[in-house]
């Protein structure tokens, strides 16, 4: 079973019933390759099986055959980077994929085996294409050698993945991690989620950062795969590395487009990103670098208000240059800015007459720069 499991579905209809025939005859192969796959890594060990599929001829026939026993014997292993036999299954689908073309779909089905340095090591490779750019030889080409540098591959991979073969990776990656809504499963999501920001905010060649985009907003509209929680743990996580006020790091170069993405496909993070992230990035000094400040504009115009969820309080947080540079490309915050301080002035002195809280953001505790660039 493991030795005609290696043969081209289409040759094998070939043989069988002549061409009139042969599309019938290579589907039930392809049905049945699930159960060829269990019966052959039943009997001969599954890594066994995935080394002898490197007979299999290289022409296009054979490909969706071997793609559907890599499944097949995926399907019935438990991946774990923690696990031998796991890891050793992926270690022979590396050797398969090198010998047919580093077509990275190989290695798709065991993407769960892999500890976090090897899928890091990876991810470059199964970043998507939309449609259009599959359908663009030249871009096909510049994308190829970017991801494959970024891959750290000499002489070039595969052909690259479209959105459907991208998610289908996330949820192999996903699914191996722990059932969905699990710690596990959480953890690995968010993981992903800073590996594509960071990834994307390296200077890398403008096709791959076009793909990391596409990646990540695939990620963002995937709630299956991706929950809100996982997004929250890695948008924070990666808001708190910006610490330049006090000399330390700097957070990824593109994380407020990043976040502006989110906000845009997850309405839901809204409340989240107003009310913890865009207040850390303002206390951390977001405004101290000139690109990082320029995303966090734009995120900053989504969030205006005056209804819900909106970054005001944040905002009102700026010191008075910053806050006159946001009012200078946002000359409609300055009535909003103005209307909510007064509004939580007035809502403090009801709650705590003549002794309002300063956290809140109340007018009486803006410094008198700020009071003037708002007309307060």
């Amino acid at each position: 079973a493991a030795e005609s499991a290696a043969e081209p579905a289409a040759d094998c209809a070939q043989v069988c019933v002549g061409a009139a025939g042969a599309e019938l005859v290579a589907n039930e192969l392809l049905g049945a390759a699930g159960v060829i796959a269990k019966f052959a890594g039943a009997n001969f060990g599954k890594a066994a099986v995935v080394r002898l599929l490197e007979r299999a001829p290289l022409g296009p026939a054979a490909a969706p055959l071997v793609l559907r026993l890599l499944e097949g014997l995926a399907a019935t292993e438990v991946l774990s980077p923690s696990l031998p036999k796991a890891v050793e299954l992926f270690n022979a689908a590396a050797q398969l994929e090198l010998k047919r073309g580093r077509d990275v779909r190989y290695l798709v089905p065991f993407v769960g085996a892999c500890d976090s340095s090897r899928f890091a090591a990876l991810l470059p490779r199964l970043l998507p294409l939309t449609a259009a750019e599959l359908k663009d030889p030249q871009f096909v080409g510049a994308a190829g050698s970017a991801v494959a540098a970024a891959g750290g591959l000499q002489g070039g991979t595969g052909p690259p993945l479209g959105i459907a073969e991208f998610e289908k990776a996330i949820r192999y990656r996903m699914n191996a991690a722990g059932t969905p809504g699990s710690d596990g499963a959480a953890a690995a999501a968010s993981d992903l989620v800073e590996l594509l920001i960071r990834l994307g905010s390296n200077p890398p060649a403008p096709h791959l950062r076009k793909c990391v985009l596409t990646a990540f907003e695939v990620v963002c509209q995937s709630s299956s795969a991706v929950s809100l929680l996982a997004l929250q743990r890695a948008l924070l996580r990666l808001s708190e590395e910006h610490k330049p006020l006090m000399g330390g790091t700097l957070c990824p170069l593109l994380l407020p487009r990043f976040l502006n993405d989110c906000a845009r496909h997850r309405p839901n993070l809204g409340v989240f990103l107003c009310t913890q992230v865009m207040p850390l990035l303002v206390r951390q000094g977001i405004y101290s670098e000139k690109e990082r400040w320029q995303g966090f504009l734009l995120l900053s115009k989504r969030f205006l208000g005056p209804r819900p969820p909106h970054a005001l309080g944040a905002l009102l947080q700026l010191p008075p240059m910053p806050l006159a540079q946001l009012l200078a490309v946002l000359p409609n915050a300055k009535p909003q800015l103005a209307l909510f301080a007064t509004q939580q002035q007035a809502q403090q002195q009801q709650q705590h007459p003549g002794a309002p809280h300063p956290g809140l953001g109340g007018a009486a505790f803006l410094s008198p720069e700020t009071r003037g660039l708002l007309g307060i």
